[in-house]
């Protein structure tokens, strides 16, 4: 079936507020570019039971994890520890991952710290992905059902990670649906009247309408999750023309 992915964004700063956390927003953007639907978004402190009891639920729902945060080299960074009790396995440490954190230090004339190689170890079984700027891996961790995904939290760290090894792995995934949207713009309407047209207009099971207002404009948008993309793109073609012609003069524009 469908990919079911689940966010957990790991920091206090981000439950404080004192940081927004601009790494699920942008985590959810690239899946859904790449056909996979995050139907939840969760954040916790850096607290070894918060993480565990995070992990745990979410592995009951979902079959993508993405974590995000706690992959440092200080005490205070427990995301390996917390995968590796949960999925009940333990560290081992990764010699190339080691390797690379030597390096690092080495390239960046610094004296290796001790602490830093915690860094190298990950639950077993599961492959580092190579940070290009930083010194934590990330982790792909492909269990019987879900696949588990831990990248850094620093943004620059997860988005470079992201694209140089995940959503790679992810489009190699055989499951995998089209999504397709499309943003039908409207301005001098409100939202409930745009509602009453749009009940005018059958719309397929496949396609979700959401309605988003801001400032005397609301934006519609149509979102379709079919396995053919061209038929996806037929479906909107076809809805758009028909909100078009209920809407008139108030839609300004798609996308």
């Amino acid at each position: 079936g469908a990919m079911r992915a689940e966010l957990l964004t790991i920091g206090s700063e981000l439950t404080s507020g004192a940081t927004v956390n601009t790494n699920a927003a942008e985590l959810a953007c690239c899946l859904a570019r790449a056909g996979i639907v995050c139907q939840r978004q969760v954040a916790v402190g850096d607290e070894r039971a918060a993480i565990e009891r995070a992990l745990q639920e979410a592995l009951t729902r979902c079959n993508l994890l993405i974590t995000t945060g706690g992959l440092g080299p200080t005490f205070d960074d427990l995301t390996m520890e917390a995968i590796a009790a949960v999925i009940g396995r333990p560290l081992v440490c990764i010699p190339t991952a080691a390797a690379r954190i030597r390096r690092f230090y080495r390239q960046a004339h610094r004296k290796l710290q001790q602490a830093a190689l915690r860094q190298a170890f990950l639950p077993q079984g599961g492959q580092a992905l190579a940070n290009p700027i930083g010194t934590a891996p990330g982790l792909w961790l492909a269990l019987p059902a879900p696949i588990i995904v831990a990248l850094p939290g620093v943004p620059s760290e997860m988005r470079a990670i992201l694209e140089r090894h995940v959503l790679p792995r992810l489009a190699r995934l055989p499951r995998r649906e089209a999504i397709e949207t499309r943003l039908v713009r409207t301005i001098g309407i409100v939202e409930l009247e745009i509602q009453r047209l749009l009940r005018r207009i059958p719309t397929p099971q496949a396609v979700q309408v959401g309605l988003y207002p801001h400032l005397r404009a609301v934006d519609i948008r149509l979102t379709v999750q079919i396995p053919s993309r061209r038929r996806a793109r037929d479906i909107l073609n076809r809805l758009e023309a028909q909100l078009r012609r209920q809407l008139g003069a108030v839609v300004y524009g798609t996308d």
